[in-house]
C-alpha cells in the first residue's frame, strides 16, 4: 500500500507544471497556478502585449493564461484575458538575500500603512498608465488610452511567516477608436519569501472575481512555497525610522520598495486593454 502511495504522489508532483528561475544566482522553482501556462513567444501577439507593459522598477518573470486559450493564443488570436497571473521580483532586491526578519518589517509596513502609501503614488500610476498606453498604440498601430481613477486598498486576508496577501479594487477607465469605457477590476497582491528571496505574485479578475483572486493566490502562493527549500536567513535585523521611513540595519528602504510593488500591481492591468485591441481588431 505504502508504494502505491508514493507512486501516486510522485505522479502527482511530475504532473505539475513548473519553472525554474535563476533570481540573483539563485535557482528558484515556481510552479505554474492550477489550470494555467506561461506565456511564450509561440503566442505572438499576446506575447508582444505583455511586453508591452512599462514596469522599470520590477522584473516581469512569467505572464500566465488559463489553458484553455492556449492553442488560440497559438495562432496569434488575442487569448481571454478574464482572469490572469503575473509574477515578478523587484530589481532592487533580486540580487540580494533577505532575512524573514526583513520580511517580517515588510508585512509590519503593509499592515500599518498600506492606504497611505497607495494615495502618495497616484502621479506615479498615471504616468505608468500612459507610458504603457504609447508603448501599446506604437507595437500595434492603434489609439488607446487608459486612466486608474481610483485604487481602494483592501486588509491583509492571508499571512504566515513567509507569505502575506492583500486585494485591492482598481477602478479603470479606457478610451479607443473613440469609444470608451469604465471596469472596476479586482487583484491580489501576495508576497512569498522562498530562499532568501522576495516574489510578487499577482492574480486579477473581473469585480466579482475578488474572492476568486484570493483563493487562487493563495493557493499558488502556498504551492510555490512547497517546491522551494528554506534557505532563509534568520539573522534578526534591528528596525528603527530614519526620515520617518521604515528601515532595517539591511540597509532597505522598504517603504519605497513596497512602493514599486504597488507600481508592479498596475503594471498588469492589461485586461481592457486586450478587450479593446480585440474590439478594434473586428471593427
Amino acid at each position: 500500500m505504502n508504494k502505491i502511495l508514493t507512486c501516486l504522489l510522485l505522479f502527482s508532483i511530475s504532473t505539475i507544471k513548473a519553472e525554474i528561475y535563476l533570481i540573483g544566482g539563485t535557482k528558484i522553482n515556481i510552479p505554474e497556478p492550477k489550470g494555467y501556462t506561461v506565456l511564450t513567444k509561440d503566442m505572438d501577439a499576446a506575447y508582444r502585449f505583455s511586453k508591452s507593459m512599462v514596469d522599470l522598477q520590477n522584473e516581469l518573470l512569467a505572464y500566465y493564461i488559463v489553458d484553455t486559450e492556449v492553442a488560440l493564443a497559438k495562432t496569434g488570436e488575442m487569448p481571454s484575458m478574464d482572469r490572469y497571473f503575473l509574477l515578478k521580483v523587484n530589481n532592487a532586491l533580486k540580487n540580494s538575500k533577505v532575512s524573514l526578519s526583513d520580511f517580517n518589517s515588510v508585512k509590519k509596513m503593509i499592515r500599518t500603512q498600506n492606504e497611505e502609501i497607495f494615495k502618495s503614488l497616484e502621479e506615479d500610476i498615471q504616468n505608468l498608465m500612459k507610458n504603457t498606453s504609447d508603448g501599446i498604440n506604437k507595437e500595434f498601430d492603434v489609439d488607446i488610452a487608459m486612466k486608474v481613477s481610483k485604487m481602494v486598498p483592501l486588509d491583509v486576508h492571508y499571512e504566515t511567516e513567509s507569505a502575506m496577501s492583500y486585494s485591492m479594487y482598481i477602478n479603470l477607465g479606457v478610451s479607443a477608436g473613440g469609444t470608451s469605457e469604465e471596469l472596476v477590476i479586482a487583484a491580489s497582491a501576495t508576497f512569498i519569501h522562498v530562499s532568501g528571496k522576495i516574489l510578487f505574485l499577482y492574480s486579477y479578475g473581473a469585480k466579482e472575481d475578488l474572492e476568486w483572486t484570493r483563493t487562487a493566490a493563495k493557493t499558488w502562493a502556498e504551492d510555490s512555497m512547497k517546491a522551494n527549500v528554506s534557505k532563509s536567513i534568520s539573522k534578526p535585523n534591528t528596525v528603527y525610522k530614519q526620515n520617518s521611513k521604515l528601515v532595517t540595519n539591511s540597509g532597505y528602504d522598504w517603504e519605497r520598495l513596497m512602493n514599486k510593488s504597488i507600481i508592479g500591481v498596475v503594471g498588469g492591468l492589461l485586461i481592457l486593454l486586450f478587450l479593446f485591441f480585440k474590439k478594434k481588431k473586428r471593427d
